[in-house]
Parts: structure tokens; sequence; C-alpha cells
């Protein structure tokens, strides 16, 4: 608008003048039309920003895959719950964008294995053609997973399902809970089903909010099942009862809590069919025995059951047994005909009682204890807040914030000399239409004339044109190098912040994870980083070129009109006064929208990790309920946010329209003391003054309320507690540490957090190099917390760790977590099998055949080809 207005005057100014000639007009034109053009040239490349693509790509590529619908069919026969007719299964759930990228770069480095491969890659295309068929961007990622499954299921049966690792287990269960893609055959299930997943998955709320898991609260059935899940001393140890939480992904929990803790809510849940895939996987034999007779055997004694399991003492009190092989059903009947049948079913129960021996625990002392109710009358119960809530500053946006961003953009020097250019190319924008405006006003050059003349008989023509053309080119050039070293400078800022709140969080001990919910760490790296990207430099921008317009504003209408000088004061006033009082309110809402936003970043990421378990239980409606309530709780503030903006804008239209008014009525009282040229040009920078204060106050608003997402990431910069220092030169053991291994743990103490009871109490032992030490003990008794310690993942709070004779509390963390070798429960998983493998052998490209060997994993994934770039 305010290039337009310029632009308007001269071509005004120019139809005064008595022969208006072609070089005149054109020069005009030329001017207008180039100061509209940087305009827009200034802003357009925003509009095509490569995450907007991605972002279109993403979301038509998850429109276009395949919605969840749970079998609707019905066996014909009432006594069966679950029929099963030949099938052939492909993976539900699929990495859509990346893998494909690594198949291709393998296939043009692997020329030779994708020819071994053409068959079983066709053969699979081949099938898809048959069934329902995912989009046909995915269709080079499936693989074939269960095939001629035929089964019958009648009620009150429980089912034991065994068989080796990837034979098809936990598929079978998928494909019954509608999370595989069906390709053949027909699936038919007749009644309500629970689902205790092999990962089990808890929500960040308390143990009884998980166990009821939103049913109504009876506590009879809830005692009962309490029992049978074996939690009666779980809760006695947890230190507010049930109502413990326990945190995001059950942090707060050993594996064996956490797999009962899920298997106490499908028992809860009172269902017509219960999946269980490997409960007893977690728990240790007492526990494992107690639960199987309790609760599969008891507690679930008129339900039917899919039980998996790679223990197989329990399948001799099975109805029937399945033995999978290769995604196929190689023996299925009962235990004892299975046995008498002397196939692999047979071998392998006989192997499995040469290594484990035919005895079985003695439990009634176990059973004892675990039924003693009286335990948990002593937990005072009460509510216990394990994740803290996310911090929120109140007033204005503290200096220290506006400093380190400058430090991050490369200190305050590069800061102000941006500043400069901004003012600068300003100064010589206001140069060029003052000129301009002098010129055309001169006319012929005769100041006794009545009228200007043409200007192309004023005799210092040359010089006015030179003079023009000069600052225009040195305008665009300022421009350019302005451009160049702003965003230079802005991007400097935000990626030093990302890199700086990086290393914050990445150095941070344990306990930060623990409890602070991964919503608020996703919204700073996602949100937060990207308003600082994207908004704030353009805010800043914006508002910088605006300061410096309005000071020139006013000192060439006060130039012109000093009179003006008076009710300029006067409205500078009213401007600062209303900024202030919006400030307050807008920069407060703001402040609420990124705090409500982390708590939708947690609900979805919680979500998607037990899509399974809420398919199952059909719970689907009430989180997404949860989620609308939760965005709606985030999206007003947000819209309250851009309203207020109107509600400025209406306010500031008044003081607008009084500035110009004050011009004009200067304009006409003084019309015989300015010349008209002089005129024009204040009523034009009075009227462009409307809209650039109008957006300078809300600007000054816009880039206060986007740096409390700079206040946030400096909260975790300054803030956050790191570890142990990686290395210290003074301590740093020899180059061949450890040579031997020897460990000795002496009076260790160790407990996850401050305020909370020890969990290891004064641990003592030695142990020789080359030695192999097991660790037994029931769940929750401290084995992996052991671990925890050794890798300094917690720091003790007492006693001494020595390897090799060196106390590893007294060297840098990154020596002690680099030599010692671990495989943590639950697992963690890198994007390819080849990434892991280069890992572990720190020879990138290179994998050695005897580590896929070593661990009974080369069948499934031989030594090179494309599913070694496979999740």
């Amino acid at each position: 608008k305010k290039k337009a207005d310029d632009f308007g005057f001269h071509l005004s100014k120019a139809n005064e003048l008595s022969d208006l000639i072609p070089s005149i007009l054109f020069t005009i034109l030329f001017q207008g039309i180039l100061s509209i053009t940087i305009l827009f040239v200034e802003f357009s490349p925003r509009n095509f920003e490569p995450p907007k693509v991605l972002v279109y790509f993403y979301f038509k590529s998850l429109l276009k895959m395949e919605e969840y619908e749970p079998w609707r069919t019905k066996p014909d026969n009432e006594n069966v719950v679950m029929e099963i007719t030949e099938q052939k299964y492909n993976p539900r759930i699929i990495n859509f964008l990346y893998l494909q990228q690594e198949e291709i770069a393998f296939d043009e480095q692997n020329g030779e294995q994708v020819e071994e491969n053409d068959a079983r890659e066709k053969d699979s295309e081949n099938v898809l053609d048959e069934g329902r068929q995912a989009p046909e961007e995915f269709n080079t990622q499936l693989v074939k997973t269960l095939f001629d499954i035929n089964l019958t299921v009648k009620k009150g049966k429980l089912i034991g399902v065994c068989g080796g690792v990837g034979s098809g287990k936990s598929s079978l269960i998928n494909a019954v809970l509608a999370q595989m893609t069906l390709v053949e055959g027909s699936v038919s299930v007749n009644g309500s089903i629970a689902y205790a997943a092999q990962q089990a998955w808890l929500m960040n709320a308390s143990v009884k909010e998980n166990i009821i898991f939103g049913k109504a609260f009876k506590p009879r059935r809830y005692k009962e099942v309490i029992t049978a899940c074996s939690l009666n001393q779980d809760l006695h140890i947890f230190p507010h009862g049930d109502q413990t939480e326990v945190g995001e992904r059950g942090i707060n929990l050993s594996g064996g809590q956490k797999q009962r803790i899920s298997l106490a809510r499908a028992v809860y849940a009172d269902k017509d069919i219960y999946l269980l895939d490997d409960p007893l996987s977690a728990v240790d034999s007492h526990v494992g025995q107690h639960i199987f007779d309790s609760c599969i055997k008891g507690a679930l004694a008129d339900k039917t059951i899919i039980f998996v399991t790679h223990q197989l003492q329990y399948l001799n009190h099975c109805d029937n047994v399945i033995l999978l092989k290769d995604g196929r059903i190689a023996e299925m009947g009962q235990y004892e005909t299975l046995i008498q049948d002397e196939k692999d079913f047979s071998v392998l129960i006989n192997n499995y009682h040469q290594s484990n021996g035919d005895s079985q625990p003695n439990t009634t002392e176990e059973k004892k204890e675990m039924n003693d109710d009286s335990k948990m009358n002593g937990v005072e119960k009460g509510k216990d807040i394990l994740m803290k809530a996310e911090e929120r500053n109140t007033g204005t946006v503290s200096l220290s914030t506006y400093l380190n961003y400058c430090k991050a953009a490369g200190g305050f020097c590069v800061v102000a000399g941006v500043i400069l250019l901004v003012f600068a190319s300003t100064v010589l924008k206001v140069f060029t239409d003052f000129w301009l405006g002098r010129w055309i006003n001169d006319g012929n050059g005769n100041e006794t004339a009545g009228s200007s003349g043409k200007l192309n008989d004023n005799p210092d023509l040359n010089f006015y044109a030179t003079i023009y053309g000069s600052s225009l080119v040195v305008l665009i050039i300022l421009f350019v190098v302005k451009c160049f070293i702003f965003v230079s400078t802005v991007l400097r800022a935000s990626s030093n912040l990302h890199n700086q709140v990086f290393r914050a969080v990445t150095k941070s001990p344990m306990e930060f994870f623990d409890t602070t919910p991964i919503g608020q760490i996703l919204n700073r790296f996602s949100k937060d980083i990207d308003e600082i990207d994207t908004r704030l430099p353009f805010y800043m921008e914006v508002l910088i070129l605006n300061l410096s317009l309005i000071s020139m504003t006013f000192l060439v209408i006060a130039v012109i009109f000093y009179w003006f000088i008076i009710p300029l004061f006067i409205f500078v006033a009213m401007y600062l006064s209303l900024n202030i009082f919006f400030r307050r309110s807008v920069r407060e809402l703001k402040r609420l929208d990124n705090i409500s936003r982390s708590p939708v970043f947690s609900h979805i990421s919680a979500s998607v990790q037990g899509l399974s378990t809420l398919h199952a239980y059909g719970k689907t409606g009430e989180f997404s309920e949860i989620f609308e309530k939760l965005l709606d709780k985030n999206t007003l503030p947000y819209f309250m946010y851009y309203t207020s903006f109107r509600w400025l804008a209406v306010r500031l239209d008044v003081i607008s329209i009084g500035i110009g008014t004050v011009t004009a009525l200067l304009i006409v009282l003084l019309r015989d003391n300015v010349p008209a040229a002089m005129g024009g040009l204040a009523i034009t920078y009075a009227l462009q003054l409307t809209s650039v204060m109008q957006l300078t106050v809300r600007f000054i608003a816009e880039v206060e309320s986007t740096f409390t997402n700079v206040e946030r990431l400096v909260y975790y910069i300054i803030n956050l507690k790191p570890e142990a220092p990686c290395s210290i030169p003074d301590k740093k053991p020899a180059d061949d540490w450890p040579a031997k291994g020897s460990l000795s743990m002496v009076g260790l103490k160790m407990r996850y957090r401050e305020n909370l009871p020890l969990v290891l109490k004064g641990i003592t032992c030695n142990i020789k190099a080359e030695e192999k030490i097991g660790i037994v003990g029931r769940t929750g008794s401290g084995k992996s917390s052991i671990g925890v310690s050794l890798f300094r993942l917690v720091e003790p709070a007492d006693g001494t760790i020595s390897i090799d004779g060196v106390n590893i509390l007294d060297i840098g963390q990154k020596m002690t977590m680099h030599h010692p070798r671990t495989t943590i429960m639950g697992g963690f998983f890198l994007p390819s099998i080849l990434v892991i493998l280069c890992i572990i052998s720190n020879l990138p490209g290179v994998v050695h055949s005897h580590f896929l060997g070593g661990v009974i994993f080369r069948t499934f994934v031989p030594d090179s080809g494309p599913r070694l770039h496979e999740v």
C-alpha cells in the first residue's frame, strides 16, 4: 500500500504539468512498478516452502491408506467364536516413505542381489493382486506373513500357540484384530475381544485408571483382578498404591509390572475372547505360574483364550495346541496327541524338558505372600504426580531472551549491522521519493515562471536524472545485500538455538525424560522451532522496516509542517498506551497457546503407540473425543489470539484517521507557504502512515509473542540439568581399558529421582574377568536397575563401581557408555537392520555373518539383500 501511494502521488503531480512527455511518464511508472515489484519479490519465496510440499505428500499418502475395519462376519455355528479359512496376510502398517527409498538405493548398488530375489518379489506382487490392494506406492513394501491358515475356535477353549521367533504367532493375533491386510480367505469373529500385547501399552495415568480403562469401577471385581494378576505386592511397594502414576509408556514400572497391569486390564474388561500375546514373558517362574493358575485357568476359565507363549510348560494345560512355522500351521491338536506323533512339536517339548528339567516351582509361599491383602491397607492413598506440569512465564519477555537470540544470531555487532542496513535502505527509499518530488516541482528550472514548464528544458536535467538513477541502483543493490545478510542472520540464530536445545535435551539425565511428557519435548522441536524459523524472521523484518519508515515519515512531515510536531506527540502517546495494553493480553494468549499444544502431541503419540490395543477394546471413539477436547482447549487461545488483532485494528484506524485529518488541515491552512509537490509528499506519507502504524503496533505484539517460543527454548538451554561430563582429561583411563573386564561394586545405592526410596540398597559384589553371571529376582526387584547404574543412566546415590580397578564414577561418561555392551528390555531399533549392525561393528557398510548367526537371526535375514534395509 505504501508503494502504491507513492506511485499515485507522483503520477497525479505529473498530470499537473503543462506538457507531460513520455520520458517523464515512464520514469514515474518505472519507479512505482519497481517499488511494488520489490515488495512482492521480497516475500514471494515464502510461498514455496519445501515443508508445504512434503505435508501435501504425507497427507495424500495417508488419505489413500486403507482404514481400519473390524471383522463384521460371524461364524455360522453359534458354538464357534472364531473361524479363519485359508488366507494369506500382509502387514497393514508400513513405512511408506523411508523404506521405498532404501530399497531403490540398494538395488542400484547390488544388481546381482535383485536377480536372486526377482521370483520372491514377483510372487508378492501376484498375491497382492488377488485381494484387497494397498495404494500403488506401497506395493513394493508388502511382505507375505501368514499362509494357508485354517482355524476354528470353539467357545470356552484355551488355545496355546507356540513356535520359533518370527514364525507368525503375533501375526496370527494381529490377523484376528484386523491389523493385517487380508489377501485370501475369510475371518469370522463372534464376540467382543480383549487384548494383552507382547509389548504392554499403558496410558499416562494411575495404575487403577489403566486397569479399569474407562469402565465402571466395581470394587469386588477390581480386587479379584488384582489378586489374579499378582499385583497385590506391587501395589504395596508403590508409593501411592493403585493411585501411583505409571508415566508415559509405563516408564515408572518394570517390564513385569507393565505386563501384569496390561493383563489385569484385559481381565477387568470381561470380554468374550482373550488374545494374550506372550503375557508371561516378562515375569519370573513363580509369578508366571500364579498368573496361569489364578488368572488364565481361574478368572478366565469360561472364556475363549488364544494364548501365545514361549513357556512350553503351560501347553499341557491347554485344550488345543498350535505350532506355527514359517507363517504356516505346522501342527495342531491336543497336547497328548502331538507328543505321540513325534514330529516337530514333540521334538520341541523334549528339548525344552532336557534343558529346563521337569521340576515345577514351589509356589505355596509365593501364593501366600501374593494373596496377603492386608498389606494394601497400610498404603497411604493419594494421587501421585509423576509428570511435571509445563513451565509458564508471566509478564513481559525477559531481556535475557532477546540477548540469547542476539548471541545465537552471531553477536550484538551483527544484529546492529543488520538493523542499520534496514534503516539505510529506508532512508535511501525516502530520499528517492523526495528527490523525484523536487525534480517535478522545479519543472524547467525557471523559478519566476507561473507554471512548472517542460522538464527537458531544465538546464540541470542530467544532474537530476543522474542522482535519481544512481539512488535507484544503490537502493536495489542495498536491498539485495540486506536480504542476503538478514536471511543468513536469522537462519544462523534459529539453527544455533535448535542445536543448543538439542544438546541440552540429549545430555539431560533419565530423570528428565521420566518426568517430562513427550508432548512438551515434541512441541519445542516442532511448533516452537517452526515459529522461530518462519514467522519470527518475517515479523522482525517488517517491524524494523516499519519503524524506520515511521521515523522517516514523522521527520518528513515535521520538516514540512513543524506545527505537526505538537499533535505528533499526542498521537505517539496514544499508540504507545494502546500498544502496552494490547501486548499484555496477546502475550499471555500466545503462552497459553504454546502450553496447551503439548498435551495434544502427547495424546497423539500415546494413541499411535497403543493403536492395536485401542482397536481391540473399541476405545478409538473415546480417545478421539479426548483428542477433540484437547484440540478445543488449544484452539481457544489460538482463536482469541488472532481475534484480538481485530479489536486492535478498529482503534488504530481511529488514531490513523486523526493523523491524516491533521496533516490535510495543515496543508490547507499553509497552502501559500508550502510547495504543491512537498504538500503532496506530506499527505502521501500521512495516508500511508495509517496502514504502517497499524502494522507496526501489530508486529510489535507479534514479535514479542513469538519471542515466547524463543523463551521456551532458552528455558531448556539454561535450566536443564546435564549429565556427568562426557570426558575428564585428567582422569582418562588407559587406551586399552578395560583389558580384562573384572567388575566390582561396593555399597552401591541408587534411586531414580530425588525424594524417592532407594531401589538398590548397598549392593556389594566382585565379578572376575570372563565370568558369566546371571541375575535373578522377582519383577521390580532391581535387576534392570543394576544395568542402569552400570551405564550411569542414573548416577548412584552412594558407593563405587569399578571395572578393571577404575572407578567409572570418576571418569568421563562417554568412556563408561562406550565400552560395556547391553541388551535392554523392550529393545531399541534404528531405521534398518543394516544401520544397527554397522553401529555395532563400527565398520560402515560391513556386515559380519556371525552377528546374525550368534542370535539365531540369520534364518530370517541373510548376509545381504533388501531385508537388511527393512525396519
